[in-house]
């Protein structure tokens, strides 16, 4: 077991089509597993989100409704929700309970990203589309641990192998810990401890690579493991907003190249 530096903050982002056919099970299970790191002492970071008229339930929504719920049972810290305004959009979510909020003063996504990344230990994804895609980007270029949990369809399952392999974090991992992670059931799998062994896993594997990945000078991205055909693949599923992030990663990048040599 890694050591236990303290409580982490662990942002879930991502989406889930209504019409999945383990929708139910999907958001159960999600519900669970926030409820079990809320109860262990842990903090969720999500996003006001505003009403959708989409066919589609936010990750956000399902993780706000578990910390409410465990409000309404009259054990509840406040610290353990933080809940990060976007500018310009109004949340739709309640304040009948304590919890901690910011209004973000960006406007441009990519910025409110990252503002997100500063309030996080680890990025958990959770079905999901382009917007997922960009603060995985975004959170693998600054070191933070990342999770996709799959099952729920969306650009995390598709993620899901590449943690494993491809990832910046994956050099870093043991042997058993992938194969922990391979075990994982799917969340929209009907069990009865999916929320508090998910949990458990997280935390474990985010205590472990948190200092590993700290120390990390430069991107890790494999590209050895990466075939023409997969670097191509890749690249004609990008959507305008990622290469927007890529464009503006490495625009970031050159400027503290630069700025070093000067200084």
């Amino acid at each position: 077991m890694s050591h236990n530096p303290g409580p982490l903050k662990v942002h879930f982002c991502g989406s889930i089509p209504t019409t999945h056919v383990n929708h139910g099970h999907i958001c159960k299970n999600l519900k669970e597993l926030v409820g079990a790191l809320l109860l262990s002492g842990h903090t969720v970071v999500i996003r006001g989100v505003p009403k959708i008229d989409e066919p589609k339930t936010l990750v956000d929504d399902i993780a706000y409704q578990a910390a409410r719920d465990i409000a309404a049972r009259g054990s509840w810290n406040p610290n353990s929700l933080f809940v990060i305004d976007e500018a310009r959009l109004e949340s739709h979510l309640e304040r009948d309970f304590g919890y901690q909020t910011i209004s973000s003063p960006y406007t441009d996504r990519r910025d409110f990203y990252e503002e997100i990344l500063s309030h996080s230990d680890v990025i958990v994804g959770i079905g999901g589309g382009p917007g997922l895609m960009r603060i995985v980007a975004l959170a693998e270029w600054t070191h933070l641990p990342l999770f996709a949990l799959r099952g729920a369809g969306g650009e995390a399952d598709g993620l899901w192998a590449d943690i494993l392999t491809k990832c910046h974090q994956s050099k870093f991992l043991t042997d058993p810990q992938k194969e922990s992670l391979r075990r994982l059931e799917s969340i929209g799998a009907v069990s009865s401890d999916y929320g508090p062994k998910t949990a458990a896993l997280l935390v474990d594997i985010t205590y472990y690579l948190k200092d590993r990945l700290r120390d990390t000078n430069h991107s890790s991205l494999d590209f050895e493991s990466i075939t023409i055909s997969e670097l191509i693949s890749v690249c004609k599923r990008l959507t305008v907003g990622s290469w927007l992030t890529i464009a503006g990663v490495l625009g970031a990048t050159f400027a503290a190249g630069a700025a070093s040599k000067l200084f």
